[in-house]
């Protein structure tokens, strides 16, 4: 049976490491082990320390970014050599969020590299921001994917994830939900460059792909079956425990 991953990207939340540490214990209290799910926060840097300590092997660790830079005069940066020190497993890259913040393709590359060097699975994303009845958001989703990828090898073909985000579909502010069959559409034009990356089509095939638009308990089942991805990546669900856990057991 093929695993299924779920990994809550905390964001600038909760508001102390006192409740982060009463969030994530919550959460371990209430999700049960499973040889096919793979579980994983990705908290602000100040708590990774206090996470390190109190996860048990329910819960991997994850970071929100990652810095271009491996050391020197870049204020405020942390990089993948610290990341690596704390135990962090995954990592959040070129989210939505980070883009229209200014962050591009190419910084999204140099980042996936500096991951991948440190042997920390980079999780990449990628989506458009409208999906335009001229169908340009094709276009712009490969570009995405070619462009972010750049810099991994063939031989990395199963050393990072990509999380498709539509933007349009995320948030109090989302237009309308997306339907599994957008994001299946989505998944086949990832795999599609994937393939020319890693040059192999049957392991572009099985890279791991998230779905990172606004899910819930009740649409989730059908992304997995229909939608082409084999996880999610949850941003306010996954700051309520008894929610999160929820999520989980439905999968």
């Amino acid at each position: 049976m093929s695993k299924t991953y779920i990994i809550g990207n905390w964001k600038l939340n909760p508001e102390t490491i006192k409740k982060a540490e009463s969030l994530v214990r919550g959460i371990i209290a209430k999700v049960s082990s499973s040889r096919t799910k793979e579980i994983a926060i990705a908290s602000p840097f100040p708590f990774l320390s206090m996470m390190k300590t109190v996860a048990d092997k329910k819960i991997s660790l994850g970071a929100q970014d990652v810095s271009m830079y491996d050391d020197g005069a870049h204020t405020g940066d942390v990089s993948a050599m610290m990341l690596k020190s704390m135990g962090v497993k995954y990592c959040i890259v070129g989210h939505s969020e980070r883009r229209a913040d200014g962050e591009t393709n190419e910084m999204v590359a140099i980042k996936v590299r500096k991951l991948l060097d440190e042997k920390i699975m980079p999780i990449i994303c990628v989506g458009e921001s409208d999906r335009d009845t001229a169908g340009n958001y094709r276009d712009i989703l490969a570009e995405q994917v070619r462009i972010s990828c750049a810099k991994i090898t063939p031989k990395e073909a199963d050393s990072f994830f990509i999380a498709y985000e539509p933007v349009w579909a995320i948030g109090e502010k989302a237009k309308r939900g997306a339907h599994p069959d957008e994001c299946l559409e989505a998944t086949v034009i990832i795999r599609r460059e994937l393939a020319n990356i890693v040059k192999d089509t049957k392991k572009a095939t099985n890279a791991v792909i998230l779905y990172g638009g606004s899910s819930s308990q009740e649409t989730a089942p059908e992304f997995l079956r229909v939608g082409g991805v084999q996880g999610f990546l949850l941003g306010r669900l996954s700051l309520d425990a008894k929610s999160f856990s929820s999520f989980i057991s439905s999968l």
